[in-house]
C-alpha cells in the first residue's frame, strides 16, 4: 500500500488497522485499489448517487432533530 505510510501517524494508529480498514472498503466496493499505484473512492451510478444523497439528507434531518431536542429550541 505505497502512499499510506502517513496515514497512520496522522491518525494516531498503526499502520494495521488502516490497512484493514481499506481492504474492507476495497471488498465492500467503495474503493478501488490498484497495488503500487492508487486507492481512489469508486465512482458511483446515477441510482447510487440518489440513494447516497437521500441517505445522507434523512441523517442530517435526524441529526438537526436530535440537537434541537437537547437544547429545547425544537
Amino acid at each position: 500500500m505505497a502512499g499510506h505510510c502517513h496515514r497512520p501517524a496522522w491518525l494516531g494508529v498503526s499502520r494495521t488497522p488502516v490497512r484493514e480498514a481499506i481492504a474492507r472498503l476495497v471488498a465492500e466496493g467503495f474503493v478501488e485499489m490498484a497495488a503500487n499505484r492508487y486507492t481512489k473512492v469508486s465512482s458511483l451510478s446515477a441510482s447510487e448517487y440518489d440513494y447516497a444523497s437521500q441517505f445522507l439528507a434523512g441523517l442530517h434531518r435526524l441529526a438537526l432533530e436530535q440537537a434541537t431536542a437537547v437544547d429545547g429550541t425544537g
